[in-house]
């Protein structure tokens, strides 16, 4: 019996579809033990007929066979339930691994697998238990994550592109500018009047052959020096008109100027415009100058 108590015992922890059959089981078993317990080896009855009596009547039989079959039947019921017992553990194992751990193992894989940038992994969603609402989450996570990467990638890849396309047309636009400047160069070389390019820190920047004839000074020795270290003395009213302009004091100047130089005074015609640069400042000047000497 205290067997039987501990298997009751056993039995209250089952799920509630495996408890059904176990206690049935145990209702059995301890119905046939009630019946064998039950048998005595010595019965007796009193004869008697109407008030008399005749004697009584001993019934005296072993009860070794029925011991015998009570111990295979108790080996039997133990074996039984032990077998029983084994099964419903297993049967619960299983369906733990398959409702509980599987799941929840499938979702730490697929996770591990998500932080390491696999995203095309999706769970089934087979119930709508905690699992199955984990799963989902899991599924939305993941699409958005995946949609979000796609986007960046599309967006970095049309980012490179576009850079590939601004630097071609800024090569492009260098190219064209270094064209440019060199068909300048070779026109403002060629042309019949001096030209002098002036930036804003007030130094010579272009100085054609027409200007170095004028005024008597090779390219060379003028260009990256001060227009006023270049002329000297002799040509202040020059340099003086060129100040004007580049100090902002006027856009455009004309005048008719006498230079004194070594070679002798020459009379000039010069035209100072201010180049423009950023925020109305003007980045420089320009000097356009003539000889008009034998004409005058």
């Amino acid at each position: 019996w205290p067997r039987l108590v501990a298997a009751g015992a056993l039995v209250a922890v089952l799920p509630l579809g495996a408890m059904v059959p176990a206690l049935v089981l145990l209702a059995v078993v301890a119905a046939v033990l009630g019946l064998l317990v039950g048998y005595e080896t010595h019965h007796h009855a009193e004869l008697r007929a109407g008030d008399l009596s005749f004697g009584r009547l001993d019934i005296l039989y072993s009860l070794s066979e029925l011991r015998r079959a009570e111990a295979l039947t108790r080996r039997l019921f133990y074996g039984l339930v032990g077998t029983t017992f084994v099964l419903l553990l297993l049967l619960l194992n299983l369906l733990l691994s398959r409702i509980v751990i599987r799941p929840v193992q499938a979702l730490s894989e697929a996770m591990s697998g998500a932080s390491k940038g696999r995203l095309d992994r999706r769970l089934p969603v087979k119930s709508r238990d905690e699992i199955g609402t984990m799963a989902l989450a899991f599924n939305v996570m993941a699409d958005d994550l995946e949609a979000s990467k796609r986007e960046i990638e599309d967006y970095s890849r049309n980012l490179e592109i576009k850079v590939e396309e601004r630097t071609r047309l800024l090569r492009e636009s260098e190219e064209q500018l270094r064209a440019l400047k060199n068909h300048l160069e070779t026109v403002l070389a060629h042309v019949a009047t001096g030209v002098v390019s002036i930036d804003q820190a007030g130094v010579i920047e272009t100085f054609n052959d027409r200007a170095a004839e004028i005024l008597s000074v090779s390219a060379p020795e003028a260009l990256g020096r001060r227009l006023s270290d270049v002329l000297g003395e002799g040509g202040g009213g020059l340099v003086s008109l060129v100040g004007d302009v580049r100090n902002g004091r006027d856009g455009l100047r004309k005048s008719q100027l006498v230079l004194n130089r070594p070679e002798g005074r020459r009379t000039l015609s010069v035209v100072a415009s201010a180049l423009p640069g950023a925020a109305g400042r003007p980045a420089g000047t320009v000097v356009v100058f003539d000889d008009i000497s034998q004409i005058l």
